[in-house]
């Protein structure tokens, strides 16, 4: 009777201890779930961009540098393409230059073409040295203008 009645403690102690390690993790699944809903609700409102007659469909943010581009245009006019694109290239180098500070040139790219601004090559290959020289990096991942 001893031996079942300490098994049957041992399996109670265990699953307590799982609970116990495994509640906070579904906790924050919950709430990332949530997060991803509300975003999803905002991204309808804020994630695409109107129809123009460059192209028939609308496009959905991808990347943080597609949102970066995306709020800086909303905050700066229509004529500064040079500015955000510049600001946004600082943001992604701070996050991506010590591992892969090429693709920042390619989100940049990516962004300027999903907002329709010609050029984009040239904008985007003229800020990589002045964003990366303002972080104090060497500029030798930039492509040549």
């Amino acid at each position: 009777f001893g031996s079942s009645q300490q098994c049957s403690m041992v399996a109670s102690l265990a699953t307590a201890v799982l609970v116990v390690l495994l509640w906070p993790r579904a906790v924050c699944v919950k709430v990332k779930r949530q997060q991803l809903s509300s975003e999803e609700a905002s991204a309808d409102l804020t994630g695409f961009v109107q129809k123009t007659a460059a192209a028939t469909k609308p496009y959905e943010l991808r990347t943080e540098y597609d949102y970066c581009i995306s709020n800086e245009f909303r905050l700066t006019p229509d004529s500064r393409h040079q500015e955000a694109a510049r600001t946004c290239y600082k943001d992604c180098l701070r996050a991506k230059a010590s591992f892969a500070p090429r693709i920042c040139f390619r989100f940049c790219l990516n962004a300027l073409e999903r907002h329709y601004i010609d050029m984009g090559a040239q904008i985007c290959a003229s800020v990589c040295p002045e964003a990366a020289t303002s972080l104090q990096l060497a500029d030798k991942f930039c492509p040549t203008r």
